[in-house]
């Protein structure tokens, strides 16, 4: 499974919660039943994006974010509190988390900042950095994928096709 990363499952089972979806390795993950249509059956293949929930559980849906692993993007800073401040990328119910530790400055709610979004070692969450010299730079670190990763607005994020593929990447 692929977190935070646009993807195609396959259907596996149906239950009173959703569709269960699995990859090719037969790893399982809920999409709930405000994401699926009528006409979903076992074995359909189904385009998701995949997120740790609120209570760290793996959950996908067909909503698009503003931005994906290993990619830059101008995000909305929504909220802040004493471990730092949470984005806006347009996934409804849950805000992207940008820590204390990740920011250059400091931010202010309601304010716009470019961020890359990397899936943290440890906790295996997304979680944003404004520390962007080691994806810009690729000679400035090897930890990186991308050598070019993709900057995208809001905007530019909702028109961009969710099939394209997408770097792995490591934090700064």
């Amino acid at each position: 499974m692929k977190v935070g990363q646009i993807q195609t499952l396959k259907v596996a089972r149906i239950s009173d919660f959703g569709l269960y979806l699995t990859d090719e390795e037969g790893q399982e993950v809920l999409l709930p039943n405000r994401f699926v249509s009528l006409n979903n059956a076992i074995g359909d293949e189904i385009e998701v994006f995949v997120y740790h929930d609120s209570e760290d559980r793996l959950v996908a849906t067909t909503d698009r974010p503003l931005i994906t692993e290993g990619r830059v993007a101008s995000l909305k800073v929504i909220d802040k509190n004493i471990h730092g401040a949470f984005l806006d990328w347009g996934l409804k119910g849950k805000d992207l988390f940008l820590p204390n530790r990740n920011q250059q400055g400091g931010v202010v709610a309601g304010r716009s900042y470019v961020v890359w979004l990397y899936v943290d070692n440890i906790t295996g969450r997304c979680v944003a950095t404004m520390k962007l010299k080691p994806c810009l730079c690729p000679r400035c670190t090897a930890r990186t994928s991308p050598s070019k990763p993709a900057v995208s607005t809001a905007a530019t994020a909702q028109r961009s096709s969710p099939s394209s593929k997408q770097a792995r990447s490591t934090p700064p």
